[in-house]
């Protein structure tokens, strides 16, 4: 059974044009930033995704953005996020991290940290990689990516 669908030629539509009643439809100059902020954002989270590999989107002071599904499955017993941040399961390596999501979030690299997990099971080896140029300016939401291996 086959559908035939005759062309028509529609009206104009007024969103067809880019001036209604002689007022401009774009965008203000201030709405793009964090429109391409946003955009930045999810499509580093969507690389991440298509790479299997575990990562967290670290926004400004710390806050956790976004925290795929390779990276929940690493969360348990030795990290976890609690109240949108990042912590260690004790003092020791909650400090730890937390330096080293400052110092991503600030724009500074800092070594990779290593943190223990039960019995039989090798360490999470935590990586927070800096988001070029995002440390001074207050339009880009996205800071720091936190890369969480075996």
């Amino acid at each position: 059974m086959s559908a035939q669908f005759a062309y028509q030629e529609m009206p104009e539509q007024p969103h067809d044009r880019d001036e209604l009643d002689g007022e401009s439809t774009a965008l203000p100059a201030e709405y793009l930033p964090p429109l391409l902020a946003g955009a930045r954002a999810r499509g580093m989270a969507d690389a991440f995704d298509l790479m299997g590999k575990a990562a967290i989107l670290v926004g400004e002071m710390g806050m956790t953005l976004h925290v795929n599904q390779a990276a929940q499955a690493k969360l348990g017993a030795s990290l976890a996020v609690v109240s949108r941040h990042l912590i260690g399961a004790n003092a020791a390596a909650n400090s730890a991290l937390q330096a080293l999501i400052t110092d991503a979030v600030a724009g500074r690299s800092h070594p990779c940290i290593s943190l223990p997990r039960g019995e039989g099971q090798s360490n999470l080896i935590i990586e927070a990689l800096p988001i070029a140029g995002a440390a001074g300016d207050p339009n880009q939401i996205l800071k720091a990516i936190v890369v969480i291996s075996d």
